[in-house]
């Protein structure tokens, strides 16, 4: 069976949660036999852990790449001998009909999977926003089969397109961190076992100018304890303006703040291996995998109290008010000053992905696969 996949902007580098799910499947769903091609604008490599990587053009500046590449990649699979289209991000979605239109004979079958409302976020305008739920739109009445990466997104989905294919939940996979020391800490300046961790990308609806301002509010009230906030991410389009706000008041912190950048591999395994508490403070998500990952070795969370965090931290977690950065501060303080209790709670996290059983890549690729081929 040949595989046309669309939704990363770039392969191999991953620079978000939806591409290191593509990559955790799809190198499975290869390795069973099936031909898959991923749809790149920036393709770095022919190949990667058995998956085709096709580039296509885009727009590469302004907010329209994945517009720009979402007709290119749509038009590149319609036209190609594929099989199925499947599309990741309703950013890149909104031509899913054409391999319908151009095969009318040859019907390909396209499979969407929903990994968040994007249109959500707080960056967009009025005009960007009406054009990406128009995207959703289309991609639910078109799509011949759908994938929801969280249980609330396929309810949500279900509710609002009762007309839509069949929605299934299929939970992203955790990849397991390695237990490695934590010497290479001391590189960055940070001391293992006392500070606050954040993985993510490096945007405003991932709320880490909050945490920021929560930090601000304990090292006023000396409840710090001298723990530093440890951010590890990238914006995806570089040092724009909000980043360069961030590590303006990084470099301002005396060393109490520290941005990393991306991070991967034996570093990555480390920073999770020495952090004493986990933050997303996020306005938006559909399914954290960092925070899964921090779950899965026992760290505590603090989080927002947003419908995607709820879902995963029943009693495994602390939750906070959207946007509210007392709430945010006092949360963190309590564990940073109370390490017994944060023990704790990163322990019932632990179990509950350890029980829940939903969290495998082997499995959700397997489930994919019957989705994609019925």
């Amino acid at each position: 069976m040949k595989i046309a996949v669309i939704g990363p902007l770039t392969m191999p580098t991953v620079q978000g949660g939806m591409s290191r799910h593509c990559i955790e499947i799809y190198s499975r769903i290869a390795a069973n036999g099936h031909d898959v091609t991923i749809m790149c604008g920036n393709a770095e490599a022919e190949n990667f852990r058995g998956v085709r990587l096709q580039r296509v053009g885009m727009i590469k500046k302004g907010r329209w790449d994945r517009l720009s590449y979402g007709l290119t990649a749509s038009l590149a699979a319609a036209r190609g001998d594929f099989d199925v289209v499947h599309y990741h991000s309703f950013a890149s979605s909104g031509f899913c009909f054409l391999p319908h239109l151009l095969h009318p004979k040859n019907h390909q079958r396209v499979v969407a999977t929903i990994h968040r409302l994007e249109w959500q976020d707080e960056k967009w305008g009025r005009t960007v926003r009406a054009l990406l739920r128009t995207n959703e739109r289309i991609t639910m009445n078109n799509a011949d089969a759908l994938i929801a990466v969280s249980k609330n997104l396929a309810a949500s989905g279900a509710q609002r397109f009762p007309k839509a294919a069949p929605i299934h939940y299929i939970a992203n996979g955790i990849s397991p961190i390695a237990e490695v020391g934590t010497e290479v800490l001391s590189d960055f300046g940070i001391t293992p076992n006392r500070y606050v961790l954040i993985v993510g990308r490096i945007v405003p609806e991932k709320g880490i100018h909050l945490a920021f301002d929560a930090f601000d509010q304990l090292r006023a009230s000396n409840r710090d304890q001298n723990y530093q906030l440890v951010v590890v991410g990238a914006a995806r389009d570089g040092e724009n303006e909000y980043v360069k706000s961030l590590r303006v008041r990084a470099d301002a912190s005396e060393s109490n703040i520290k941005m990393l950048g991306t991070q991967t591999g034996d570093t990555l395994a480390a920073l999770f291996r020495g952090a004493s508490i986990f933050c997303s403070p996020s306005f938006h998500e559909g399914q954290p995998l960092a925070l899964l990952e921090a779950m899965s070795v026992g760290i505590p969370v603090v989080a927002s109290d947003i419908v995607a965090h709820r879902e995963l931290m029943v009693e495994a977690g602390v939750l906070t008010a959207v946007g509210d950065v007392n709430q945010l501060a006092t949360a963190l303080g309590e564990l940073i000053f109370d390490p017994n209790e944060a023990s704790r709670i990163g322990a019932r996290g632990r179990a509950f992905i350890t029980e829940s059983g939903d969290f495998d890549w082997d499995r959700s690729a397997q489930e994919t696969e019957r989705i994609l081929i019925p």
